[in-house]
């Protein structure tokens, strides 16, 4: 059977995120679900020193559960990423595990992992939150499959948007199934061409002052490619990653080298 993790950045653990990650759980028979509660770990907020970008995450000064949260994403056959909305944004807990593993971002770990993103909220900035996560997730190398944006109060209360959100619940967890039993790499969208085309670029401007980026993307001969995988990529989407390659070289070295 598969292994589906779910990371959840809520602090309850039958909070309404994870009440809806159950409907797409009964949706899978065929897999089994971890919940990895972050709060039930030590995990230190970043102070920003870089010591993971710059030498290796061994560096980190914080010896914490950062590193074996981690490992237990890059060995999940599928990964439901989720969070309530706080303030307009992720979980604090959820945040301090994504800036401590910014050089996951630098270095992706996840390559081709089936993911799908939730939020939920009372009222608003649940689809934000959501769309945050999707672009953590695709730029960690997972395959966002799909995401879910959910108004709690909504769903209570008005019964034509709860059948809307638990068909998309349903949705998700067939597209969910079909990926995890895919061996096919997937043809990235646009969007998944242009977070891998702005970390290779990043790591290829940045080299002298990260060589352990540039080390990494060369020895998996990501450098030469155009994504991590060997999937076929339409004609007309190498040819808008060509037109933007100059213009978005230009701008990450203008906002990455620099002394600090």
């Amino acid at each position: 059977m598969k292994k589906i993790v779910v990371f959840s950045g809520s602090p309850r653990k039958n909070g309404h995120t994870v009440q809806i990650v159950k409907k797409i759980e009964a949706d899978m028979s065929d897999s089994v679900f971890e919940y990895v509660y972050l709060y039930d770990y030590e995990i230190h907020g970043c102070v920003g020193c870089k010591a993971c970008i710059r030498k290796d995450e061994i560096a980190c000064p914080y010896k914490d559960d950062v590193h074996d949260l981690l490992v237990k994403l890059e060995n999940a056959d599928g990964i439901i990423l989720i969070s309530p909305t706080y303030s307009r944004v992720v979980s604090g807990q959820l945040k301090n595990f994504i800036d401590r593993t910014n050089f996951a971002l630098h270095r992706p770990r996840l390559i081709n992992i089936p993911m799908v993103t939730l939020a939920t909220t009372d009222i608003g900035m649940a689809k934000n939150v959501a769309n945050y996560l999707s672009v953590i997730g695709s730029s960690l190398g997972a395959n966002v499959i799909g995401s879910l944006a959910v108004k709690m109060g909504k769903y209570y209360n008005d019964e034509t948007y709860k059948l809307k959100i638990e068909n998309r619940a349903n949705q998700i967890s067939k597209r969910f199934e079909i990926a995890l039993k895919s061996n096919e790499d997937i043809t990235p969208t646009l969007r998944q061409l242009m977070r891998f085309n702005v970390w290779k670029t990043r790591a290829i401007v940045s080299k002298e002052m990260y060589p352990n980026d540039y080390k990494y993307w060369e020895e998996r001969n990501w450098i030469e490619k155009d994504f991590f995988t060997a999937a076929s990529i339409p004609a007309h989407r190498k040819f808008i990653m060509t037109l933007l390659s100059k213009r978005l070289r230009k701008v990450i070295r203008t906002g990455v080298v620099y002394k600090d």
